[in-house]
C-alpha cells in the first residue's frame, strides 16, 4: 500500500488528524486490518457491502452516542423559540450529528469514486457510459438506496457489479488496484470545494430537512 505523506515541515494538518482519528478508530481498524476477514474470497462484493455497513456503524455510533445520551438527559428543555410545535433542544442536538451521518452515508464514494472499504478491497465506481470514474453527483445518487441495504445485499448476490443504486445513477463497480484506505484523507484535503461540490455534499441533509418539515406540517 502507498504510504500517506503530507507536504511541508509540519506533516499532517490538524483537521486531517481529527478525521483520521474518526475514520480509522480502534473499531474500524479491528476489521480493516484483519487478514482473516479480508481473505474471504467467496463473494468479495458481498464482503464489501458487509464491511461498508460495519464501517459506517463503527464510525458513527461512537459519534452519535454522546449526543443521544445528552439529548435524553435534556429532552424536556425547549429551544428558546420553538421551530415547530414539538421541536426541542434534544431534537436539535440529535439533528446535527444525524445530518453528518446522512452526509457520510450518501457521499461515502464522493472522493474518486472510492469509499474507504473500496480502496481496501480494490473497487471503484465508474460511469457506465464513459467508463471513467463516476462524478460526485452520480456517486451520491447511487447511495440513495443505502437505507435499503438488506434488499441491496440480496441484489448484490446475483448482480455483483450493479445494485439498485447503480441502475438509478447509471454507474457500476469495477475492480482496480488496491490502495491504502487512508489516502482518502488526501483526497478530502486537496478537493476544491466549489458551490456544486458543497451542494452535492449537503443535498442529503437538505432532503432530510425537507422531509422533516413536511412531516411536521402534515402530521
Amino acid at each position: 500500500m502507498v504510504a500517506v505523506t503530507w507536504p511541508g515541515q509540519f506533516g499532517q494538518p490538524f483537521t486531517m488528524k481529527v478525521l483520521s482519528f474518526i475514520f480509522f478508530n480502534p473499531l474500524t481498524n479491528a476489521y480493516l486490518t484483519n487478514d482473516t476477514i479480508l481473505s474471504f474470497n467467496s463473494n468479495k462484493r458481498f464482503l464489501s457491502m458487509v464491511l461498508e455497513l460495519l464501517y459506517f456503524l463503527s464510525v458513527f455510533i461512537p459519534l452519535l452516542l454522546p449526543f443521544f445520551i445528552w439529548s435524553q438527559m435534556n429532552q424536556d428543555i425547549d429551544v428558546g423559540q420553538q421551530v415547530t410545535n414539538d421541536f426541542t433542544t434534544s431534537d436539535l442536538i440529535i439533528f446535527i450529528p444525524t445530518s453528518l451521518l446522512h452526509i457520510g452515508l450518501f457521499n461515502k464514494d464522493f472522493f474518486s469514486g472510492q469509499s474507504v472499504v473500496h480502496r481496501l478491497l480494490g473497487y471503484q465506481i465508474i460511469n457506465t457510459k464513459t467508463l471513467k470514474p463516476a462524478d460526485r453527483l452520480r456517486c451520491m445518487l447511487r447511495n440513495i438506496t443505502a437505507p435499503l441495504w438488506m434488499i441491496e445485499g440480496i441484489v448484490t448476490l446475483f448482480s455483483p457489479n450493479r445494485r439498485l443504486g447503480d441502475i438509478i445513477a447509471g454507474t457500476r463497480i469495477v475492480d482496480v488496484d488496491k490502495s491504502d484506505p487512508k489516502l482518502i484523507l488526501k483526497d478530502i484535503y486537496y478537493t476544491k470545494y466549489n458551490g456544486l461540490t458543497v451542494l452535492t455534499l449537503v443535498l442529503p441533509v437538505l432532503i432530510l430537512w425537507t422531509l422533516t418539515a413536511l412531516k411536521e406540517i402534515l402530521w
